[in-house]
């Protein structure tokens, strides 16, 4: 009697979690397949670096700043800890003494192995290099992407150098909820 309702309960309990994981799905635009698998972090890298090359800032030092961003954005959407401890580490090579608050946000990315401190991290650091890429850019196209179930369904949002949508806030759990929010050219 107790086993039959023990196998009841435990078939409840996934029914149940079946349900959840449908909703979060559905709930950002999520299909039932599974996401294509991310290239390995170097071939998105190598791969972003040539995309950017159609985005042009008016300052040097505003194009290495977009492009260390990306490369931090690259390692949080393959869920690399370690990958986006070196990139933001690198980031903070590309800022001068008048971006030390940058400088602050980069330097305790990378110092934390915490994942999702990172990301909170770089919903903050996507706050503060908005203006400047907004106010640098010279030539071609950022989106500005926007993910409605992140922190908690607050929400978050990060730039990108393509349309596709690559969730730095979920990485291949949800690779691809989100949705271009604003086109800045």
């Amino acid at each position: 009697m107790k086993y039959n309702m023990l196998m009841k309960r435990k078939q409840s309990n996934n029914a149940i979690l079946a349900g959840l994981t449908l909703l979060v799905m559905t709930a950002c635009g999520e299909e039932k397949k599974k996401a294509p698998m991310e290239p390995e972090a170097s071939a998105v890298t190598e791969i972003k670096e040539d995309a950017t090359a159609m985005v042009s800032f008016n300052e040097d030092a505003t194009g290495k700043i977009f492009q260390g961003y990306l490369a931090i954005k690259t390692a949080l959407t393959n869920t690399d800890v370690e990958g986006t401890q070196a990139a933001a580490k690198a980031f903070t090579g590309n800022l001068d003494e008048n971006q030390m608050e940058l400088k602050g946000v980069a330097q305790e990315m990378a110092n934390t192995k915490d994942i999702a401190k990172q990301r909170e991290l770089f919903a903050t650091l996507t706050s503060k290099v908005e203006q400047l890429f907004k106010d640098q850019l010279a030539q071609g196209t950022i989106y500005k992407q926007f993910c409605p179930m992140a922190f908690n369904n607050t929400g978050g949002y990060w730039f990108s150098d393509v349309s596709e949508i690559r969730n730095p806030y979920y990485g291949d759990m949800m690779l691809t909820c989100g949705a271009v929010k604003e086109t800045i050219q």
